[in-house]
């Protein structure tokens, strides 16, 4: 099963927070729609694993997922109006690994609970390019801070002459 699917990690005050933060991401997803940024805080250090980084929706995974997305959070808000939020509940960690799922696509980076077995919140960037021409940069940045991992993967076939390839490009780490 995919790793982003099922929160079952998430116990006690953790899980209250952890639903929290994602019916929060939700909301701000579905209220500001392709102007929407992550809304980082508190809560969001408190049960996360790395550093959420403020993003903005990538406007074409936002296109390909709205009716998901629209989805989900009826879903979602409905639960949680009418049932208890409670520790082993399979629909509510499916449901939540769901919101995860689309979360991480749309704002590009991964979200990852305390005590899970996956790499930590931050920068994620995947990159799959047959046929290089021009530059290819995974992540450029005048700051990132130290505490947010930023993961770059690029899958290269051919690299033309004058084609150059950088994973990232980072100005400064504080």
């Amino acid at each position: 099963m995919d790793e982003a699917l099922v929160l079952s990690t998430l116990t006690g005050a953790a899980l209250t927070q952890g639903v929290a933060f994602i019916y929060r991401q939700l909301e701000n997803l579905v209220k500001n729609k392709r102007n929407a940024r992550t809304v980082t805080g508190v809560e969001a250090e408190a049960v996360l694993a790395g550093s959420l980084r403020p993003a903005r929706v990538d406007p074409e995974s936002y296109e390909q997922r709205q009716q998901e997305i629209d989805l989900l959070y009826g879903i979602l808000t409905s639960y949680l109006k009418n049932a208890y939020v409670r520790e082993g509940d399979v629909h509510l960690q499916y449901l939540l690994g769901s919101v995860r799922r689309v979360l991480e696509d749309v704002y590009k980076q991964r979200i990852t609970f305390v005590g899970e077995d996956r790499p930590p919140s931050g920068v994620n960037v995947e990159q799959e390019i047959e046929d290089v021409h021009s530059s290819v940069i995974g992540v450029e940045a005048r700051r990132v801070a130290s505490n947010v991992p930023v993961d770059v993967r690029q899958k290269l076939g051919t690299v033309h002459e004058d084609a150059p390839v950088v994973g990232a490009k980072i100005d400064e780490i504080s």
